[in-house]
Formats: structure tokens, C-alpha cells, sequence
């Protein structure tokens, strides 16, 4: 059973109850004892397929596929990430000139939609990695 819920300017969201119980043992994943970390990794590769292929569904993977398969470009948003978004200190650490570095971002927003200068952009090119790494 689903209901459909809607307001003036919100997105139709469909919530689909046979899902509940999924719902509820990816919560247990998130509530880690005190002090211990919770892995993002983990926890999407207990995730059910059908959520998986959920969370993929909205984007051109194919797009994606091109950036996850080239060595180069991970490496660079890998570093990109690892500098904490920093342009000037991944050009660096990769010994790339600063406006190589900006055009190859640039690239990956133009083939992905993603801005990986905004961090939920960032999160959402890492986690769509991961899928497709466990695809």
C-alpha cells in the first residue's frame, strides 16, 4: 500500500509501507555505540539491491561510468576530496596546473549534473562511486 503525499511547491513523494521494514534495519546500521564510527561503505553494501538501484535511478550512470572507469579523473577527485575541496592544495599534491585542475571539475559537472564544489554534489559523486563499485 502507498500513499501519496503533496504540498503547495513540494515534490509528490510516494511512501511505499512494504518498505517500513527495510527502512527500519538500514536505521539500526546508524545508531552506532557511543564513540564508534559508522562506516558510509557499510552500511550501503548491506543495503538491499532493489535500494541500491534505487538510490541509481535519476541519473545517467552511463555518464557517471565514463568519470568511475578513468584513473585519472578519480585520482583527481579523490585528491580534490582528500584537500577538503581546497583547489589550490589538490593542484598542488597532484602537480597540476590550477586551471587544469578547474577544467577537469568542470568536465565531470558538465557529463554528471554534479558540482563537486558543493559539498551535498560531493557526497552524492561518492556514494553513486560506491554503487557502481558494488554494482
Amino acid at each position: 500500500m502507498s500513499i501519496n503525499l503533496s504540498d503547495d511547491g513540494v515534490e509528490k513523494e510516494t511512501v511505499n509501507y512494504q518498505r517500513v521494514p527495510d527502512m527500519l534495519e538500514i536505521n539500526r546500521f546508524f545508531e552506532a555505540e557511543e564513540g564508534k564510527k559508522v562506516n558510509y561503505r557499510e552500511v550501503v553494501a548491506a543495503l538491499p539491491k532493489s535500494v541500491r538501484e534505487m538510490l541509481t535511478s535519476g541519473f545517467e550512470m552511463k555518464n557517471f561510468a565514463k568519470i568511475f572507469e578513468d584513473q585519472s579523473m578519480m585520482q583527481t577527485v579523490e585528491t580534490y576530496l582528500g584537500c577538503g575541496m581546497n583547489i589550490s592544495e589538490t593542484a598542488r599534491r597532484l602537480y597540476m596546473h590550477r586551471n587544469t585542475l578547474m577544467y577537469r571539475l568542470g568536465n565531470i559537472r558538465k557529463n554528471t549534473g554534479l558540482d563537486l564544489s558543493n559539498f551535498a554534489d560531493a557526497v552524492t559523486f561518492e556514494l553513486l562511486h560506491y554503487l557502481y563499485i558494488l554494482k
